[in-house]
């Protein structure tokens, strides 16, 4: 996403009162002659703000975050630690406030927008970038014509961080398309989708579904391949058979009986709707037989290393909030 420039006028009725926005998105020329004219706009301000533009729409979108103004209790939380731009500026002078890089760059004003959920919230710090600033002399004017500033020193903004990801645009726009089509999808269930590369595990496709759009923040907005929880199914027998050939409980050929109803545990039986007869590793996997890892599960009991460890090695119980930048 991109920074696009908008023009808002904001009241200052007095120096203790916050400012109201009064209008956004005012055009060009109008602010232009406001700003020159403050004598007939008594307590008017013409103000700059940047707003986020999102050229592929809802792509991403719920990964991607959204941002929007502070909130009164989070005005409240910078005042009292001092970040607060705006109340400083009401009570000390502008060049004291606004002269130290420090308090330039972990401040803020209270019309500004922070980085809500997803990338823009994850990276709030480093999309934000520093503010600049200029020591400005005002003398008085001696001939017509004259200008009655003098820069005296400029200390220039600084860009926020560019976040490159592994997501490949076309894979994300297929998965999407797919979760949204009402041939694949003829009842409009809620989904995700995620690609992972193979070579080295990075993330090529991110893909939920409603879709939520972050320029207008309608939709749905959870990020569901990492913000919620489902059951691993069968997909665990590949952790259940790496954990077991890795900690020498099992070789590719052990064999373990397969039967419905063959394991007893809390009162409850559990085993396979069919019967596998005896199955080696490769066919337990193939038939996906829920016995044999059952097995496997008991001689892991045992091992120095259980399947608590490794689970949390293949990234269970992780957090995983947004994909991460290259």
């Amino acid at each position: 996403s991109k920074r696009a420039s908008r023009i808002g006028l904001i009241s200052r009725a007095g120096i203790r009162e916050r400012p109201r926005t009064l209008l956004r998105s005012v055009p060009k020329h109008a602010a232009m002659q406001i700003a020159a004219h403050p004598e007939h706009f008594p307590g008017i301000l013409v103000t700059e703000h940047a707003e986020r533009h999102y050229p592929r729409g809802t792509l991403a979108g719920a990964w991607i975050g959204y941002v929007n103004q502070l909130q009164p209790e989070e005005v409240e939380r910078l005042t009292a630690q001092g970040r607060n731009l705006t109340d400083l500026l009401r009570r000390y002078p502008r060049d004291w406030v606004l002269a130290d890089p420090d308090r330039r760059r972990h401040g803020f004003f209270e019309n500004e927008s922070v980085g809500r959920e997803g990338l823009e919230g994850l990276h709030e710090r480093r999309l934000r970038g520093v503010r600049g600033a200029r020591l400005v002399e005002r003398r008085p004017v001696e001939g017509p014509g004259e200008d009655p500033t003098r820069i005296l020193g400029v200390d220039p903004p600084a860009s926020g961080e560019d976040i490159v990801l592994t997501l490949d645009l076309r894979i994300q726009e297929a998965a999407e398309r797919a979760l949204a089509d009402p041939l694949t999808n003829r009842k409009g269930a809620t989904g995700a989708v995620v690609v992972i590369s193979p070579d080295d595990g990075a993330i090529l496709a991110l893909a939920s579904h409603p879709p939520f759009d972050p320029a207008r923040r309608r939709g749905d907005h959870l990020a569901r391949a990492t913000a919620g929880l489902y059951p691993l199914g069968s997909v665990a027998k590949v952790m259940m058979a790496a954990a077991m050939l890795e900690g020498g409980v099992v070789t590719a050929g052990t064999e373990f009986p397969c039967a419905p109803g063959l394991f007893d545990a809390g009162g409850h039986s559990f085993g396979c709707a069919h019967s596998h007869e005896a199955c080696d590793l490769p066919r337990a996997l193939e038939v996906s037989c829920n016995n044999y890892f059952y097995a496997g599960a008991i001689r892991l009991l045992g091992a120095p290393e259980g399947i608590g460890t490794w689970a949390r090695r293949m990234g269970l119980g992780i957090c995983a909030t947004a994909p991460p930048p290259r």
